[in-house]
């Protein structure tokens, strides 16, 4: 607690920080096994040292464990989370980074070079190689350490003296941040995207006498890796960011404030110097600097986010190796045009209607047609096992921009077709199920008095027989006295294989807010808070699966399909991203992740509406794969033809 800043709340009776608190309900104590507890008596919460932690900083309990590690000063295990994949793997054989030797490398006549390029002062360079901060490498090649999650050094970004480029060392090296301070207890956050912009500003700042209380530094070594930011700063710091005077740093600024997970205040350099250490070298002052910090304003998105800077990824989603010199991704418009033209038409008119970028409604589309085919068309691929058409699709959507309506307006003929078969179902054959029951019912009590009134055993053997024919048959209908279904919502990994069990074994799982699906599926719900991701993954392979459940009856399931559209807001999705066990077990690997960038508009004018031409060849088409691909016996597996492998 004392490391998270509430130590003078770690005793018997405090103000709990979690809530304000006029009268103390906040209460630390040691539990008959030794172990230590907490509890807020006004119902914030209570449990142990993780659960704490995951408290105060908004995390799962993974992540807070993982945490309560690297805090308790010790190295988590190799597999707690998984190694990004890097463009050049490293070679099994090749010798640790030894960082020590570029530390040694780096002398006096060395750092007095660099302060005189760079304008820093000599003892702030000093201090920075003794704090292992900077070194030579390869004795030519200034360099700053990178470090492991778990704070060891594993190798060094380097400027390479005859073209100013910067490269990583050795091969396979990751781009990670360079962070100064301690970011979890940090109340402020000074960004910067250039390690000199970074090092001018600590220098002016005199860290090197006394470092500013509560704040830490972070670079991302380059305009395009702002989204490194994801995850590292307290939800109630404040982040000041050093962007540099041109387009890169502007889409920088504006993905550190995505991604930073907290306040973002824009730190203004004057317009004349391209960045701040251009700045500190035409004589910047501590005192210019800090006026600065003190003028620094709120940093908000741009409204126009159609082509800006993806919102972040959690780390895991990042590729491992990214150039630090080039410019941030820009969002690239939704590719509508290659879609067949009735669902391309369709995709445009509730873009427009709903004012919402193309690639929410395009990923709502592409669910559907996924849903509407489900397990009854496959491919055959160069894998040992054909490929069916069921897709694993989530998107992110903010709060209020109008994903609700957009979903509902594609999803009116697939809720349609449904509607009408529980029609039919409950209108026909439901009675002539219930009809079939009562009179096997009434054979089997005409055959249990038979068998009693019987002494031949031959005949009541025979008798016997019957009563199995007609017991097996009763069973038979009751397990189909359950309304079909196409589409599931809010659904529960139990309840979903009971449900495939009963609809052929093929269910589109949706909801345009996901975020209880995801919890359900990060075993938030259940009493070992563990993942449960197995029957998706057979469903989307086919594989079979058997789920039993204490208190339940065993579902087998001999080629499950779920096709799956789940919209969410950004934050849970990065939490759904953040589950290290969801990369091991295979799950995220088989979704397709989009952000579609919407965002709330204001509605002004008159309304729009669909074209009805458009809106009939959208339920035509769906009418149509529905009738010929899930509800009927699945199709016979197809060649694949050149140009879907070109698509």
């Amino acid at each position: 607690m004392a490391q998270l800043g509430h130590g003078d709340r770690a005793r018997t009776s405090a103000r709990c920080p979690f809530h304000q608190d006029s009268t103390p309900s906040f209460s630390v104590y040691q539990q008959r096994d030794g172990a230590w507890a907490w509890r807020c008596h006004a119902g914030c919460g209570a449990g142990d040292e993780p659960d704490f932690l995951a408290r105060v900083r908004g995390i799962a309990n993974p992540d807070a464990c993982r945490e309560f590690i690297r805090l308790a000063g010790l190295s988590p295990a190799p597999q707690t989370l998984p190694q990004p994949l890097t463009l050049h793997p490293p070679q099994p054989n090749s010798r640790p980074f030894n960082w020590s030797l570029c530390l040694a490398a780096f002398g006096a006549d060395q750092q007095c070079k660099l302060a005189e390029w760079r304008g820093y002062t000599p003892d702030f360079v000093a201090w920075l190689h003794a704090q292992g901060l900077l070194g030579l490498f390869e004795s030519e090649h200034v360099a700053l350490p990178v470090h492991s999650p778990g704070g060891c050094v594993i190798g060094c970004h380097y400027r390479r003296g005859e073209d100013g480029t910067w490269r990583y060392h050795p091969l396979g090296t990751t781009t990670r941040p360079l962070v100064v301070g301690d970011l979890l207890s940090a109340s402020r956050v000074l960004a910067a995207e250039s390690q000199w912009d970074a090092l001018a500003v600590m220098d002016r700042l005199q860290w090197h006498i006394a470092a500013p209380a509560h704040t830490a530094i972070v670079i991302t070594r380059g305009a395009g890796n702002a989204r490194l930011l994801t995850g590292l700063c307290a939800p109630t710091a404040t982040v000041y960011a050093f962007a540099q005077n041109d387009s890169p740093g502007e889409r920088w600024l504006a993905a550190i404030a995505s991604a930073c997970g907290c306040a973002c205040l824009r730190v203004q350099t004057p317009a004349r110097f391209k960045d701040a250490n251009d700045w500190s070298r035409a004589g910047a002052t501590r005192a210019d600097i800090e006026a600065a910090l003190a003028a620094a304003q709120p940093f908000t998105l741009p409204p126009d986010l159609h082509a800006s800077t993806a919102r972040s990824l959690a780390p895991h989603a990042i590729p491992a190796e990214i150039d630090s010199e080039a410019d941030d991704c820009i969002s690239l418009p939704f590719p509508t045009h290659v879609l067949p033209p009735a669902i391309a038409q369709m995709v445009r008119a509730v873009a427009r209607v709903q004012r919402v970028p193309e690639a929410l409604p395009a990923l709502v589309a592409l669910g559907l047609v996924s849903a509407s085919i489900g397990g009854g068309l496959a491919v055959q691929s160069i894998l040992p096992r054909p490929l069916r058409g069921n897709l694993f699709i989530v998107g992110t959507a903010a709060s209020g921009c109008g994903k609700t309506e957009s979903f509902r307006a594609l999803a009116t003929p697939l809720l349609a077709r449904q509607e009408g078969i529980q029609e039919r179902w409950q209108t026909v054959e439901l009675p002539r199920l219930q009809a079939e029951l009562r009179s096997l019912d009434a054979r089997l009590k005409r055959l249990d008095r038979d068998i009693a009134k019987k002494s031949d055993p031959t005949e009541i053997e025979r008798l016997r027989g019957q009563m199995e024919f007609f017991l097996a048959r009763r069973n038979q209908i009751t397990s189909q006295l359950n309304a079909p279904l196409l589409v599931t919502q809010d659904t529960t990994v139990e309840r979903l294989a009971v449900l495939l069990q009963h609809n052929g074994e093929v269910m589109f799982s949706t909801s345009s807010d996901a975020r209880k699906l995801v919890d359900n599926l990060l075993g938030r719900y259940s009493s070992n808070k563990l993942t449960d991701e197995s029957l998706y993954l057979c469903g989307f392979s086919g594989d079979h699966v058997r789920v039993d459940r204490q208190g339940r009856d065993p579902v087998a399931l001999r080629e499950p399909c779920i096709s799956i559209l789940w919209l969410l807001q950004p934050d849970a999705l990065e939490m759904l991203l953040g589950e290290a066990s969801l990369y091991h077990g295979g799950f995220l690997a088989r979704c397709l992740v989009a952000h579609t960038q919407a965002q709330p508009e204001r509605i002004e004018g008159e309304p729009v509406q669909i074209p009805d031409p458009v809106q009939d060849a959208w339920a035509s088409l769906v009418d149509a794969l529905l009738t010929a691909y899930r509800l009927p016996e699945p199709e016979p597996t197809a060649p694949l033809e050149e140009p879907e492998v070109d698509l």
